[in-house]
């Protein structure tokens, strides 16, 4: 499916639209573009090879730097993008150069969830560069969905904002689901403690009426966890449960900070993360879709009033500020959150 979506798409005397932005190499223009053979690059998730050579590599880089790059509104020119380890950020100069190549005026970019939805990037010389996100609440959160209505040729485009109710287009038992996977996740260096604590036939593993006890004890939910347990936490041949690899299938962003962090504050974050996507949204007064260190430990502040667990709010802001800015902006919250998708779980085997 993914090598019969177009890579970019040229709005006539408009605009270009691509996923994620522009190239390492500035000479790279639609005729490179085209000569990409597309069919041949089936996903960009696997690592990027760099001994290819030749036109491959050209291939192989271009493809990436159009599904993968951000622009940086600070800095001219190109650089790694060490924050997604895959494509550039590229400047305001290097927008300006590639649309003046293909005379229009308007990039439009999506690749980062935006809180207002929209967010525009002045280039200068009359050139502009508009991120839109079009998927409102994105990973529980509060943020606007948007698109972009040009009405002409010249003027900026209109941005048209929205808030659909979240999750309304799924089923109940795929709200089920991501209910589950959310509480577990929530819980998971809980689960580890006390599943360490629990006397299986051997280490790291515990018979299902065992696991079933302590998934009710630790969340709290008093829910028939043995009748889910084939789909959460599927037994070996034996009619045993490895805990450790069953909960490490649960991988949340934020889990990267696991050995930086106290499990108690870990377990606070992920308990609160909705409150705090809450409280960012009533602190970001500007709607910049960015809060400071100030404005962040206020918030957390608030959230610390409310629990018994308190989170040392310089601690995390320090961390999850991923590219050292002094703010946080919506998208760096919200990956901190996501609950990746477990390819391996019966429940997505379907």
């Amino acid at each position: 499916m993914f090598t019969l979506i177009p890579l970019g798409v040229l709005i006539e005397k408009t605009a270009f639209v691509v996923h994620g932005g522009l190239f390492r190499d500035s000479s790279v223009g639609l005729h490179e573009i085209q000569e990409i053979p597309r069919n041949q690059f089936e996903t960009t998730l696997s690592p990027m090879r760099t001994d290819l050579g030749g036109k491959e590599q050209d291939y192989h880089e271009m493809l990436e730097d159009m599904t993968w790059s951000d622009p940086d509104d600070a800095n001219d020119g190109t650089c790694f993008n060490s924050c997604r380890q895959a494509g550039t950020y590229y400047g305001a100069d290097v927008a300006r150069n590639f649309l003046s190549r293909l005379g229009i005026r308007c990039l439009v970019r999506s690749h980062e969830c935006i809180f207002n939805g929209a967010e525009h990037m002045d280039c200068g010389l009359g050139f502009d560069l508009w991120t839109v996100f079009s998927a409102s609440n994105y990973n529980g959160g509060n943020n606007f969905g948007a698109v972009l209505v040009f009405s002409s040729t010249i003027e900026c485009p209109a941005v048209v904002q929205y808030n659909a109710n979240p999750n309304s287009a799924m089923s109940l038992e795929q709200r089920n689901q991501l209910t589950l996977e959310d509480l577990i996740a929530q819980h998971k260096h809980l689960l580890l403690a006390a599943f360490e604590k629990t006397e299986g036939p051997s280490p790291s593993l515990v018979t299902p009426q065992q696991w079933a006890e302590v998934m009710r004890t630790i969340t709290e939910v008093d829910i028939n966890w043995l009748g889910l347990q084939p789909q959460l936490a599927p037994a070996d041949a034996q009619g045993t449960i490895d805990y450790v690899a069953q909960l490490q299938s649960y991988q949340v962003g934020l889990d990267k900070y696991e050995h930086q962090l106290d499990p108690d504050t870990l377990v606070t974050l992920y308990r609160n993360h909705k409150k705090l996507l809450q409280v960012f949204s009533f602190l970001d007064t500007n709607q910049s879709g960015a809060v400071d260190e100030k404005e962040f430990l206020t918030g957390c502040d608030l959230l610390n009033l409310q629990s018994s667990q308190q989170m040392n709010g310089k601690e995390i802001f320090t961390m999850i500020d991923i590219d050292r800015s002094g703010e946080i902006d919506f998208n760096e919250l919200c990956e901190c959150f996501r609950v990746n998708d477990r390819q391996t779980s019966p429940m997505h085997q379907r």
